[in-house]
């Protein structure tokens, strides 16, 4: 008897550790800069993903906090050679701004921008354990208060730590008692704010910079508007965004720089009130790419001018030299600077859309510092083939199409563009399409090239639908129309030529049980229900006829289907994820996914247990409903009434795509902003 109980406690032990292991999520990576596809010295978007923000804990840079657009923030102890995660909340968003009030005390202004669907955030956020815990502020928000939970900047009084000032595109608050309450101390509709500067030596002078500019002289208490001085001295008289920054040691003297049809250096002598113009056209920049500071070394008072590229300017201004490019080069930096830091001895950090980069002489030559662990990649999808499970191809946001290997990253350089979704044959892996910024490409197997294979000469989506059948037959792409390509032939087929074209399309399915079965959806909403129409389709005869399935599912006329998926274990049977937020008042109902077992003639409510956060995408396997959130990946089980977490170990991200691969037995899931995941399948 006492060697059966072990026996039963061994099964019982190794029956409670296989189901674990089994939902156990497994991180693929990129855990540092892939390998790029690529000669030297060509343009190559090489890097790791996009960082928005940087603190230097030290002077000397061993200890540097770095916030993701979309995935978190990171910290690293050893100059950059090695990262880890330091954030720990219940729902993931980017970090537009970090203050920190000592090496453990940290605040972050919380924002996803540059999402596939609605941008959110959630507030402003506070560590005082170096990011092992998080807490709210008192500055909470929730993201279906779109106009509120996006904050773009933040800054502190340089005399009164308790005082910080935050804005979102229309609004500043400010709080006086370290976050336990938080006041409005301005509000603009049109503003389109961005930015906060406030004087080291004078704290009562704050300016608020967007598409208009404001200035206080009483520490935010009053702004008045001084954008018309700016205006007037730029060709054109035309600005969509002005950034600013004091310069020299007295900070006496104000530099600004306007992006419209020439992007301009403007100066000011007595703090804002008249300005002259210094420079036209110092380099390329965009509304998002969009930065200046300023620093001294060695005695020289220098401006330093982020954008596609960075320039630096030894003249206040009236000359500029470009000090990063695109090759893989000395001075190799990714394009789009995002955030600035300067550490002793001249040292520049560099926050841009492949990582982070350091120069030690003025921009000459600079090193990486995107080490092993700082894993932000930002995935629009991945596709592969049961024939090769251990080989896909994932589309991401800045850097083309990364290709992995059995184990093994590279990137798609060839093509210097944002990678969006991508597809391979179900059963063969030579044939794949990918997108690059909008555009289609296919796979030359003959060639091991990438040809031109857009069907329309509208660019798309960077995260456009495209989609095998389930024997790979025929290939479909979608912009405002669905294109067919059969194969073996060269010529695309517009199959919903004639049907309302004005949206595009949102989403593409086709049936695993018969070929001639195919859903779309398009984007947009506010529509009332009395002229639902025109946002869902179902064709039953491979697009010969289209039956207009919007009015069936009336929680359209406020919303808008982000994916549909057939299931694959009976005909018949779609799901629709939504991309919406619900509000959240009491009593207000939760439509996240809809269920339709007759073809899309009746729909039922499946939502309970899902997070108020848009559905990416849905997919099956034998009798479980899987959904990717922007908040992880959730389950469905068979007899469930509710939704619940699937596994353990992937973090709260958006999560973009997620394939069932069964001859590998895993679920993978792409995130927007922690790279790549698998698990095992139930």
């Amino acid at each position: 008897m006492k060697y059966l109980n072990r026996s039963l406690t061994f099964v019982f032990f190794f029956f409670v550790f296989q189901t674990s292991y089994a939902q156990e999520w497994k991180q693929l990576g990129p855990f540092e800069p892939t390998i790029p596809l690529v000669d030297s010295g060509k343009m190559t978007p090489h890097g790791v993903g996009r960082l928005h923000s940087i603190v230097l804990l030290n002077k000397k840079g061993k200890q540097m906090m770095v916030g993701s657009s979309t995935g978190g923030t990171f910290i690293t102890k050893n100059y950059g050679k090695n990262w880890t995660s330091n954030y720990n909340y219940p729902y993931m968003s980017g970090a537009n701004a970090i203050l920190n009030f000592s090496r453990k005390h940290y605040w972050i202004a919380t924002c996803s921008n540059h999402l596939p669907t609605q941008h959110w955030g959630l507030g402003v956020l506070e560590t005082k354990d170096g990011g092992k815990t998080w807490n709210a502020t008192g500055f909470e928000k929730y993201p279906e208060e779109y106009d509120l939970c996006c904050l773009y900047d933040m800054v502190v009084n340089p005399k009164d730590k308790k005082h910080v000032f935050i804005l979102s595109e229309s609004k500043v608050w400010q709080t006086k008692d370290m976050g336990k309450t938080w006041t409005i101390v301005f509000e603009d509709e049109k503003a389109n704010f961005r930015n906060i500067v406030i004087a080291d030596n004078n704290p009562n002078l704050v300016f608020l910079l967007g598409k208009k500019v404001f200035k206080s002289i009483d520490g935010g208490l009053n702004f008045k508007e001084i954008t018309s001085n700016m205006l007037s001295q730029m060709p054109q008289n035309k600005s969509e965004r002005f950034v600013l920054t004091f310069f020299g040691k007295k900070q006496e003297t104000l530099f600004a720089m306007g992006f419209g049809n020439f992007t301009t250096v403007l100066r000011s002598d007595d703090l804002g009130e008249t300005w002259t113009l210094t420079n036209v056209n110092v380099g390329a920049f965009s509304n998002s790419q969009f930065g200046i500071w300023s620093f001294n070394y060695k005695k020289t008072d220098y401006l330093l001018m982020g954008g596609i590229r960075a320039y630096l300017s030894a003249d206040s201004g009236k000359t500029s030299k470009q000090i990063t490019f695109p090759t893989l080069t000395p001075n190799y930096v990714h394009d789009d600077i995002r955030d600035v830091a300067f550490g002793k001895k001249g040292r520049i950090y560099l926050a841009h859309d492949g990582g982070l980069a350091m120069s030690q002489d003025l921009g000459v030559t600079w090193t990486d510092l995107s080490g092993k662990g700082l894993t932000v990649t930002q995935f629009y999808g991945l596709s592969n083939s049961e024939q090769a499970p251990y080989y896909f191809v994932a589309g991401t946001l800045d850097m083309s199409t990364k290709i992995y290997n059995n184990g093994t990253w590279y990137c798609l350089s060839s093509i210097y563009a944002d990678g969006g979704r991508g597809r391979m044959h179900p059963t063969d892996s030579n044939q794949i399409y990918i997108s690059g910024s909008g555009y289609a490409y296919r796979f030359d197997s003959l060639t091991n090239k990438w040809r031109y294979a857009h069907p329309f000469t509208k660019r798309a989506d960077f995260d456009f639908s495209m989609d095998f059948d389930k024997e790979g037959n025929n290939f479909f792409m979608v912009n405002d129309h669905i294109w067919r390509i059969r194969g073996g032939e060269q010529v695309w087929e517009n199959i919903t030529r004639g049907l309302p074209a004005h949206r595009d399309i949102s989403t593409l399915a086709l049936s695993p049980h018969n070929p001639n079965e195919i859903w779309f959806a398009r984007k947009e909403q506010t529509w009332s229900e009395e002229n639902l129409k025109e946002k869902l389709y179902f064709s039953p005869d491979g697009g010969k006829t289209w039956l207009d399935k919007t009015a069936n599912l009336p929680v359209l006329a406020w919303r808008h289907v982000r994916h549909l998926h057939v299931s694959t274990e009976k005909q018949g049977v779609i799901y629709a994820g939504l991309g919406n937020f619900d509000s959240n008042k009491p009593g207000s109902s939760k439509n996240k996914v809809f269920v339709s077992q007759d073809n899309g003639d009746t729909w039922k409510n499946i939502s309970e247990g899902l997070p108020n956060f848009p559905v990416n995408f849905i997919t099956t396997f034998k009798s479980y409903v899987f959904a990717a959130t922007d908040v992880g990946v959730y389950v469905l089980k068979p007899g469930s009434p509710q939704w619940e977490i699937y596994g353990n170990g992937l973090p709260p991200v958006i999560t973009t795509e997620i394939h069932v691969n069964h001859t590998a037995s895993k679920l993978r899931c792409s995130t927007f902003g922690r790279g790549m995941w698998e698990v095992d399948l139930p």
